[in-house]
């Protein structure tokens, strides 16, 4: 028998059984609350990554604010923090000093010239700047091709990786917050809804 054929079959066969295991995935959400200013539902199979396999996956030494994996490693969503300077009119007794539209528009133009740097052949799925809970978040969710050297750190080995991002960016007080949904492009229909409730479901205080 023809091996490409024995390999389609073999795809035929299995590909029903990791929908069903996937979508069992996803059957039960869990709360998680973040640095006493926030909160966000995620996939009660998602467990944390240690540090190692996020440094040998990612390439980062820093470990993440939260870092989750899918029982099955095919999905990963991490939580970062980066320290900023705050508009001018905020101030710490002042807790209704919001960063101002225009500062998100600039935001948004820093972090999509980044992608476009980082990435090859970048199908942007959302580009904008959306209100979550009553905050503005910057949103981007597109389908990319990561560079050789990113794909050493996702996957160990060289060659080009098409790869499905949901990334979005908020500001609360002088902190930016990074919250990061990635898969490789083939399982993009088996997370996708998923990757957007994770992120519609972020509430801060």
């Amino acid at each position: 028998m023809h091996k490409k054929f024995l390999f389609f079959l073999f795809l035929g066969f299995f590909s029903p059984l990791y929908v069903a295991f996937a979508q069992n995935e996803i059957a039960k959400w869990r709360k998680e609350k973040i640095a006493n200013q926030f909160t966000i539902s995620v996939p009660d199979s998602f467990m944390p990554m240690t540090d190692d396999e996020y440094a040998k996956k990612y390439g980062a030494y820093k470990s993440a604010v939260l870092m989750l994996s899918s029982q099955d490693k095919s999905a990963d969503f991490g939580i970062n923090r980066v320290e900023t300077t705050p508009p001018k009119n905020f101030t710490k007794f002042d807790e209704k000093a919001t960063w101002s539209r225009n500062d998100l528009e600039m935001m948004r133009n820093l972090y999509k010239s980044s992608i476009l740097k980082m990435h090859q052949k970048v199908t942007f799925i959302q580009d904008e700047i959306q209100t979550i809970n009553g905050r503005d978040f910057v949103v981007f969710e597109f389908v990319a091709e990561v560079t050789e050297t990113e794909t050493n750190y996702a996957t160990g080995s060289a060659g080009v990786l098409k790869q499905y991002s949901y990334l979005q960016y908020c500001v609360s007080e002088s902190s930016i917050w990074v919250f990061n949904f990635t898969t490789q492009a083939k399982y993009r229909a088996l997370w996708e809804k998923a990757a957007r409730e994770i992120m519609v479901s972020v509430a801060f205080k």
